[in-house]
């Protein structure tokens, strides 16, 4: 069709200061281009784009719904174990996290729903194997390297294997 772009899916992998492995999805029409645009982005933050497959390995799909600090934790731990979930995480804040394999995230939703429980925020994500621990200054690098990822129009997520005392963001 005249006057359309394809757009196509992009993953591309790389490291980041500290040798964090960076993982980033991204929608473009140029596949070139974005790639182009992803390397700059990284060699102006101390990182290097990296070949396909140097640092997926290290990540894992899953299903993720999100709930708000404050959730009753007994009833929603209940439904999400007996509909299927693989985990279930309290973090710092008070919020929860329910994981569950890729393909069953869409059963759990429903019944955590159907129980009165529907998620602040449902997605498919990756999530890192293991936490590479990095220093302050190489965490704030890395933070820069990932907010300028995220300001790029064509990448839709970005994936790190890294923390400092600080956590980062991505």
């Amino acid at each position: 069709m005249v006057g359309q772009s394809h757009r196509e899916h992009i993953t591309c992998e790389g490291y980041g200061p500290g040798g964090a492995a960076v993982l980033v999805d991204c929608c473009g029409t140029d596949r070139e281009r974005t790639i182009d645009g992803l390397r700059e982005v990284f060699r102006n933050h101390g990182g290097q784009l990296g070949a396909s497959g140097s640092v997926a390995y290290l990540f894992t799909p899953v299903g993720r719904l999100a709930y708000r600090a404050g959730t009753p934790q007994q009833p929603l731990a209940t439904v999400s174990i007996q509909s299927g979930a693989e985990d279930l995480v309290v973090n710092g804040d008070g919020s929860i996290e329910v994981l569950t394999d890729p393909r069953d995230l869409d059963a759990v939703r429903a019944a955590l729903a159907e129980a009165g429980m529907p998620p602040a925020l449902c997605e498919l994500t990756r999530r890192p194997v293991a936490t590479l621990q990095i220093s302050a200054a190489e965490g704030r690098q890395l933070q820069a390297l990932v907010d300028a990822l995220n300001g790029l129009d064509e990448v839709n997520s970005v994936w790190i294997n890294a923390a400092t005392a600080g956590e980062l963001r991505s």
